[in-house]
């Protein structure tokens, strides 16, 4: 519901992908993951999200280079003072 009030919300697609992968549903999970990067791209919890998706489709190197994503931009933020 929160997509269709507002297709732009990455929290939701983050959700949404983390619901799906709970599911069973790693396709569609991963689907959701990306959308919610590609409307945030410094959005960390839906890297680390996606990479937890790609480790359970057995796609090592791929979920490496996202879980290590996440993990530089928790760096930055960090650095920045953000609360992470």
């Amino acid at each position: 519901k929160a997509i269709k009030i507002n297709p732009n919300f990455s929290d939701a697609y983050h959700n949404l992908g983390r619901v799906l992968k709970d599911l069973g549903n790693l396709k569609e999970a991963e689907l959701s993951l990306r959308k919610a990067i590609k409307i945030n791209p410094s959005f960390s919890d839906a890297y680390a999200s996606l990479g937890m998706v790609l480790l359970n489709k057995d796609e090592h190197e791929l979920s490496l280079q996202y879980l290590s994503k996440s993990a530089h931009l928790l760096s930055i933020q960090k650095n920045k003072g953000y609360k992470v």
